[in-house]
């Protein structure tokens, strides 16, 4: 997933990589499909596989 393997895009990159023309449609289509923002998608990845790290 792209979100994953580019943290160092910003959401409008990602938004734009994915098709996108601007990032509320991204965050609608994502939040509606996943459930939840990729904001909050990727804090919460990032939590997990810290926590699997420990």
């Amino acid at each position: 997933m792209i979100l994953m393997e580019h943290s160092d895009y910003s959401t409008d990159d990602t938004a734009s990589k994915c098709g996108f023309r601007n990032t509320a449609a991204f965050n609608n289509a994502f939040k509606f499909t996943f459930g939840i923002t990729p904001t909050d998608y990727l804090s919460n990845m990032s939590r997990m596989f810290k926590k699997k790290r420990e």
